[in-house]
């Protein structure tokens, strides 16, 4: 009696194609950045994403809302059963593209010949700078 023997080659390594840059902006949605790659794999990996931006390790799928600016280099992996690829996706992430909104009370009280408590300009948006004009005479503002 004979018998037939099949031999199933082993998976081909992925190999990711996808572009290895994306960028994006503090507070606006990541448009979803998809991981490619050859060999059909079956899951994805990335280590070192921005704060606010998660994997679909299903899919490949990178999206969510930035919440901090920097340059951030991200490991991607697609795996399946010929073994794992890699490669570096840098992600720039720029400050909010939107104007600061202030925050915080718009009056603070005082009596003339009494030290001031420190008011802080509170704002949303991460500012890079401070101001304030017709401001009663002694007071200044730390920009």
């Amino acid at each position: 009696m004979l018998s037939t023997i099949t031999v199933t080659p082993a998976g081909v390594t992925p190999v990711i194609t996808s572009p290895l840059t994306a960028v994006g902006s503090v507070g606006t949605p990541l448009v979803t950045y998809l991981i490619v790659a050859t060999g059909l794999p079956t899951s994805y990996g990335a280590t070192n994403l921005p704060p606010g931006l998660i994997l679909n390790a299903l899919t490949g799928a990178i999206n969510g809302t930035p919440t901090q600016a920097a340059t951030t280099f991200v490991a991607l992996s697609a795996r399946n059963a010929g073994g794992t690829g890699t490669a570096t996706l840098m992600i720039v992430i720029a400050p909010s593209a939107a104007a600061p909104v202030i925050t915080g009370p718009t009056s603070a009280p005082g009596t003339v010949g009494t030290p001031f408590v420190t008011y802080l300009i509170a704002a949303t948006g991460s500012p890079t700078n401070y101001a304030a004009t017709g401001l009663p005479p002694g007071l200044s503002v730390n920009p």
